[in-house]
């Protein structure tokens, strides 16, 4: 659905940046990594998957492609979720 977002760093948290683009913010969870490598109020680029499931809709960004290819050999390992991948 989305390859990647670039745009400013609105906000860090410690699972999640706000990444602003076209006057739109999208909230994405990260990995410890990423988000070391994001500083408020600079301009990024980060690599998103989409994920949807029953009981939420998410997007996570990553700094890498390699990153995200990763991430998605974990998650495809069944009982694998998103959040244990980011771990």
């Amino acid at each position: 659905m989305f390859a990647h977002i670039r745009g400013i760093v609105d906000d860090i948290q410690a699972d999640r940046a706000v990444l602003e683009a076209g006057g739109v913010g999208y909230e994405l969870q990260c990995s410890a990594a990423t988000l070391k490598t994001l500083q408020a109020g600079a301009q990024a680029k980060l690599y998103v998957h989409f994920h949807l499931s029953q009981d939420m809709v998410a997007l996570y960004g990553f700094a890498t492609v390699d990153e995200r290819a990763m991430f998605r050999r974990l998650i495809a390992v069944t009982r694998v979720g998103p959040k244990l991948a980011l771990a």
